[in-house]
């Protein structure tokens, strides 16, 4: 059995939109919109309305507020950038392990069978899903269905082509070429 991790969610009046919508409360128009927007997962729409709600609005706390969210997107923006430069070195670090592995195996003359064979078996896939398409009329409850298996048969075969027989087999060739 697996757990569900229970996300912790912050009261609304804890969230940046709430603490906005507590301080301009008075001058904007659609609270309940808002927090209605906010609550059910649309904070791109929450935002939205509040910008506009505090656009239209003639009090000078307004524009204090819209400088602070603005301030608050940025901070936020900034933070996703970071995050998303992070995953990214994390993929760049898998990248190259899994090239360091292939070097190691090619310098050390490793004839890897397993390529091979899982090579063979991905290919024998696709022909059986190539085959089916063109030479059998698949019967219409079962369409949706071999629509899924396809997909799921591309979603295996293109990584282990990728892997074994892409960049890292290049470099593994190319590798044992030089070390002749």
């Amino acid at each position: 059995m697996r757990k569900k991790k229970n996300k912790i969610k912050k009261p609304f009046k804890d969230t940046i939109i709430g603490k906005i919508v507590a301080k301009a409360g008075d001058i904007i128009k659609d609270v309940p919109t808002i927090i209605t927007q906010a609550v059910s997962g649309n904070y791109a729409g929450a935002i939205a309305t509040l910008i506009d709600n505090l656009t239209e609005s003639d009090d000078p706390k307004a524009k204090q507020l819209l400088k602070e969210l603005e301030l608050k997107r940025m901070a936020i923006e900034k933070e996703m950038a970071e995050i998303e430069l992070k995953e990214r070195e994390l993929i760049i670090q898998d990248l190259n392990s899994a090239r360091t592995r292939e070097v190691e195996l090619a310098k050390a003359g490793y004839n890897d069978w397993l390529q091979k064979v899982v090579g063979i078996i991905a290919l024998l896939i696709l022909m059986f899903v190539a085959y089916v398409i063109v030479f059998i009329t698949i019967p219409a409850t079962n369409r949706e269905l071999f629509i899924h298996f396809i997909g799921v048969a591309e979603g295996i075969s293109l990584p282990i082509f990728a892997y074994y027989f892409g960049s890292s087999k290049g470099s593994s060739d190319k590798n044992r070429l030089i070390g002749k």
